[in-house]
């Protein structure tokens, strides 16, 4: 089983603006556009920048209006959006281009426990702490104004802080559902287009790896550890005659962004203020399941299984939040670690966090013991989709991603393969594993019969590979099974019993070619009958061509003539023109002679 771990350096791998200063660029943005005096033309700025191309061109002007009304009720006057923007602006003072949304909440979550604490230890001992209490209102008069701390008023803050983070989350759902899921993705990166992955464990919120490689989007090989966008229009369709419905759709939200537990075990399960914005807590009330688990079960009851599975770590920073998920993967018996690197900073900031989660010992055995289990590798550059098999690529991850056959996007996108194929258009083919790939995916969609003839001419059309692999194509089908579709399992025979055909024939021509060659040069003059097997040997080799790839040929079968058999050449040729009728083979005679007048005038015979 091979396991693929994502994080939030998969998504800027590919070009996703999904830092959290993005976001806050984007409500930024979307405040100057709906909130300025004059503001025409920034609207039309700002729907150029994220509407036109990222809420895509089909979206209905109402449901447009829907998501602006939408965002303006989830970011106007939210607590945490102010203070996150108040916050990212002090670091651009100091040119640092950078913010944590979970260290900032967790920051002002436990200093406004802190305080909390502080006011009750007053009141029974009346003692002040004059510098704890300072050093507190610091920080939270930045996110909530100086009276609303008061003693007698500070616990009214929580249940406005629950609120305003659910509306921020769901702000961010809007923003990644109908922005980055749907940007044109320019580029790929060959370490995960390449390899085959059975289970994904994603720790982002996007769906850029469903979308851009996986070839069936069975969400029961998924595990999206904080939740994932499923934002719906229509819980919104109501928004302004009915104001509950925005509790009903945050409701339904099952993103977590929240913090780590920072109680001691004495605390930790008796206060319960703060409990909504701890992230196990978010996990379990929005269900966001614990699919890998199961995975790990799946290997343990399955001896196949728990010969050979490999963990790859791809765009995570292995930080120590997620360290109860990272122990069970990459402690668990039988699984091998992968853990890409982009550059030699992110590979030392990645040590230092798997130090922290495993502790040194143990991270030292499993990376230099006797039976090491955690391999470093640096991953390659990413591609841009327009170079290479990009093309061909670009078409194979938009039948991959058609949710259903039959819409107008499928017509354009299969018109144009049929284009490519009635063209023979074998650069846009570029390779037979890219060939098969493509019939793998239009077999999916149920359309054997149609392509199945139409691409193995292609495929045999193109430079040999070798012999393919099923497992290449192979996938977890819904029975748990992981195995080739047959479809692909026959076309790929054809491919390789094909390959196999044209290695064994150009072993075959190669070694006569060899041979041509040395009696070309040989000294000792050959007798009529061998040059009469020679000669009907090498023309039937041409198959009646005159040029070309076979001008080799007649070009051994000249030096041959005017060589070695320069004595008896001309009265054999001569003979085989009397004694034949087919015209074909008259021809081939004449064009022979043709040539030995032609080689004997240019080198003076």
């Amino acid at each position: 089983m091979n396991i693929l771990m994502i994080g939030n350096g998969f998504d800027l791998e590919h070009g996703l603006p999904t830092k959290y200063t993005d976001f806050l660029k984007f409500i930024k943005d979307f405040n100057q556009a709906y909130y300025s005096p004059n503001n025409a033309s920034a609207i039309r700025e700002f729907e150029n920048i994220y509407f036109s191309s990222a809420f895509r061109n089909d979206i209905k002007i109402s449901d447009h209006e829907i998501i602006v009304n939408a965002l303006r009720k989830l970011i106007y006057g939210n607590l945490w959006i102010n203070y996150f923007i108040k916050v990212h602006d002090e670091h651009l003072f100091l040119k640092e281009n950078w913010i944590d949304f979970e260290s900032e909440i967790s920051s002002v979550v436990q200093t406004m426990d802190r305080l909390i604490k502080y006011y009750d230890n007053y009141r029974l001992t009346g003692v002040e702490d004059t510098v704890l209490c300072n050093l507190c209102m610091e920080t939270l008069t930045k996110f909530v104004d100086k009276e609303s701390l008061e003693i007698d008023r500070i616990k009214a803050n929580i249940k406005p802080m629950i609120l305003d983070l659910n509306r921020l989350i769901c702000a961010l759902e809007i923003y990644i559902e109908y922005y980055i899921n749907h940007m044109n993705i320019q580029y790929y990166n060959p370490d995960i287009l390449y390899n085959s992955f059975d289970k994904i464990i994603s720790f982002n919120y996007s769906q850029t790896y469903l979308h851009l490689y996986a070839a069936v989007q069975n969400i029961d090989n998924y595990h999206f550890v904080h939740g994932y966008t499923r934002f719906d229009l229509f819980f919104l369709k109501n928004l302004e005659e009915s104001p509950n419905i925005l509790e009903i759709y945050m409701s339904e939200n099952n993103m977590v962004l929240g913090i780590d537990e920072y109680l001691p075990d004495d605390r930790k399960d008796k206060e319960m203020d703060f409990l909504p914005f701890k992230k196990y807590y978010q996990r379990i009330y929005k269900n966001t399941t614990n699919n890998y688990k199961n995975w790990l079960k799946e290997i343990d009851e399955n001896p196949e299984l728990n010969k050979q599975n490999t963990l790859y770590i791809f765009g995570h920073s292995l930080d120590v939040t997620d360290g109860d998920i990272l122990r069970d993967l990459i402690n668990h018996n039988g699984i091998n670690t992968i853990i890409y690197y982009k550059n030699k900073k992110q590979l030392e900031q990645q040590i230092t966090n798997l130090v922290k989660v495993l502790g040194s010992d143990t991270l030292i055995e499993k990376v230099y013991g006797n039976d090491p289990c955690i391999t470093f590798q640096q991953q390659r550059k990413r591609e841009e989709k327009a170079e290479s098999e990009a093309p061909l690529q670009s078409t194979i991850w938009e039948l991959n991603a058609m949710p259903s056959p039959g819409k107008e996007l499928d017509k354009i996108v299969l018109n144009y393969i049929n284009k490519k194929i009635e063209q023979k258009d074998l650069k846009y083919f570029s390779s037979q594993h890219m060939v098969i790939s493509l019939f793998d995916s239009l077999q999916k969609l149920g359309l054997r019969k149609k392509f199945f003839h139409k691409l193995l001419p292609i495929a045999c059309e193109l430079p040999v590979n070798s012999t393919f692999d099923y497992g290449q194509w192979a996938y977890i089908h819904f029975d748990n099974s992981f195995k080739c579709d047959s479809d692909t399992m026959r076309f790929i025979d054809c491919v390789n019993e094909h390959n196999s055909n044209q290695v064994a024939s150009n072993q075959s021509t190669d070694y006569k070619k060899i041979k041509y060659d040395h009696i070309s040069h040989q000294k000792i003059c050959l007798d009529k009958t061998h040059y009469s097997q020679l000669v009907k040997e090498i023309l039937s080799n041409l198959n009646g061509y005159f040029c070309g790839s076979y001008d080799k040929y007649w070009n051994y079968l000249v030096k041959i003539s005017c060589g070695p058999a320069k004595k008896i050449a001309r009265e054999t040729i001569q003979e085989f023109i009397n004694s034949t009728d087919d015209d074909c083979d008259i021809i081939q005679y004449n064009h022979l002679l043709h040539l030995m007048d032609e080689y004997e005038y240019k080198n003076g015979n």
